[in-house]
């Protein structure tokens, strides 16, 4: 499984999108990404990754497309 891949399926098994929804997921625009949502969405992702995401990258990830070019930098 690629990296999009992996990230697709945290986008949809955190906020219960489809695939295609998940590659345009904005904060803004995602009702179920609120705050208790991105904290989940983090936690998925470093667990999914086996990463610890820095603090600015976490406040900063705001799209999916942010997310798989934060990723990308670990």
């Amino acid at each position: 499984m690629s990296n999009k891949e992996k990230l697709i399926d945290i986008f949809v098994t955190t906020f219960g999108l489809t695939p295609a929804e998940a590659e345009g997921a904005v904060f803004k625009n995602t009702p179920a990404w609120d705050s208790v949502g991105h904290v989940n969405l983090m936690n998925a992702i470093e667990e999914g990754f086996g990463i610890s995401l820095e603090p600015d990258d976490i406040l900063d990830c705001k799209s999916f497309a942010q997310a798989e070019t934060m990723i990308a930098k670990y």
